[in-house]
């Protein structure tokens, strides 16, 4: 209840807080913050990933949503087109990622803990038709049994984040015990695999997506701790692994109560935040620019 009521509180204080663009300073990284929308439509209320291609946004929605890819258009702030994805089920889609021919959508979400099968679905990026066709990656982690009875768990191995390097997908997950990530990997050839477990991170929050940059060689990790926003930048190695000791954190560089659940690189400089409806703020897209 205190938490609702202070964050409630900044709320109806700051009612103009993003009403223009505003430079900000954290730790040295000058950056530029615009409000985009704070009006997504609903068809997305609650956005959970990310990609920017050809000029557009693409996003979906996440647990128990249709099996939907939406093409979002940032000028008019309308949904283009709808495409469906033949064969594929969303238990709880969390993460988008790309390489230079394939989408990935990871269906990996597992609040409860109640899941240990999980599916990154890989389809075409021709959109010449709204009915995509996909091929399946499943996968377990190496280190997690799910949970048994109805009793609401938080899981040590739900996921939101995921990313593609050197044909293999890593995955982050989000560990609501330590607030911690770990980081594993899986082919990203269709196939069931046991993912390899590669590194845990001390992120202190939930990270609820990531993105490379356009060059591969920064990672952007976004998430939230009570509902104040966070990102990381850190530097990945030849393997793909995250190199910890580069890291900078920028915190409350957005109003609280935003759940930032979506984040993708416009180019080298700028960077496009989602965050789904909840009920202290709407559905809301941000550009992040790097000064």
């Amino acid at each position: 209840m205190r938490e609702y009521i202070l964050i409630v509180c900044f709320i109806f204080l700051t009612p103009f807080f993003f009403a223009k663009s505003q430079t900000i300073s954290i730790k040295k990284q000058k950056f530029d913050i615009e409000l985009v929308t704070d009006s997504l439509p609903l068809a997305i209320k609650e956005t959970s990933g990310l990609i920017y291609h050809k000029k557009k946004l693409l996003s979906f929605n996440d647990s128990g949503g249709t099996p939907q890819l939406y093409e979002y258009c940032i000028e008019s702030n309308q949904i283009k087109r709808i495409f469906t994805l033949n064969g594929a089920k969303n238990i709880d889609w969390e993460a988008l990622t790309e390489d230079r021919e394939h989408f990935y959508i990871a269906d990996v979400g597992n609040n409860m803990g109640r899941r240990d099968e999980f599916q990154i679905y890989k389809t075409s990026k021709n959109l010449d038709h709204n009915s995509l066709s996909c091929e399946t990656i499943t996968f377990c982690y190496p280190d997690f049994k799910k949970k048994k009875g109805t009793g609401i768990v938080r899981s040590s191995h739900d996921c939101e984040a995921i990313y593609y390097y050197k044909e293999s997908i890593y995955i982050l997950t989000k560990n609501w015990q330590k607030e911690t990530s770990t980081l594993y990997k899986v082919p990203a050839i269709k196939g069931r695999y046991t993912a390899i477990k590669l590194k845990e991170y001390p992120v202190e929050g939930l990270v609820t997506d990531a993105c490379l940059s356009p060059d591969k060689t920064t990672i952007a990790i976004l998430g939230y701790k009570e509902y104040i926003p966070f990102l990381i930048l850190a530097k990945i190695d030849e393997q793909g692994i995250i190199r910890w000791d580069t890291h900078k954190r920028m915190d409350q560089f957005m109003g609280m109560g935003h759940q930032t659940e979506g984040i993708v690189y416009l180019n080298e400089d700028s960077i496009y935040i989602s965050s789904e409806k909840n009920k202290y703020r709407n559905n809301s897209l941000f550009l992040l620019k790097f000064k």
